[in-house]
C-alpha cells in the first residue's frame, strides 16, 4: 500500500519526504527498502568505496581538504605512508592506477550546528 511506504527524513539539514520502493519488517521494526539503478557505480556516492565528509554549523573544508579532494575525485591523488597502508594501497602510485580509474567519489554534507 502506498501510504505504508511514505517516510520523512532529514537530508542536508532539510526535512524531506519520499516513498520507499518497498517496506519490510526487520527485528520488529518497519524498514524502508530502496533499490536504485546507478549507471556509473564506480563514481556514485552510494558506492561503499566513496567518501562522505560531514561539516556542521558554518564549517568549511580545510585548506588541505580543498586541495586534495579534487585529486581524490579524479584519481590523481597519490597515497603515501600510513594512509596508503591503512587503505591497502601502494604508496607513491596514483589512485587511478590502483583500481580507481575515475577516482573516489566524495560528497560534502553540511548540517546545522548543535545550537543553530
Amino acid at each position: 500500500m502506498y501510504a505504508d511506504r511514505q517516510y520523512t527524513t532529514v537530508l542536508n539539514g532539510k526535512r524531506v519526504s519520499g516513498v520507499a520502493d518497498n517496506v519490510t519488517t526487520t527485528d520488529g521494526k518497519r524498514t524502508a527498502v530502496e533499490a536504485k539503478f546507478v549507471e556509473d557505480w564506480e563514481s556514485s556516492i552510494r558506492n561503499p568505496a566513496s567518501y562522505i565528509e560531514v561539516k556542521t554549523g558554518n564549517a568549511d573544508l580545510s585548506i588541505r581538504q580543498s586541495e586534495i579532494f579534487p585529486q581524490i575525485r579524479d584519481g590523481n591523488s597519490i597515497p603515501r605512508g600510513e594512509v596508503a597502508k591503512a587503505f591497502d594501497l601502494t604508496p607513491g602510485k596514483p589512485l587511478r592506477e590502483q583500481g580507481y580509474p575515475n577516482g573516489i567519489p566524495i560528497e560534502v554534507m553540511n548540517f546545522p550546528g548543535a545550537k543553530q
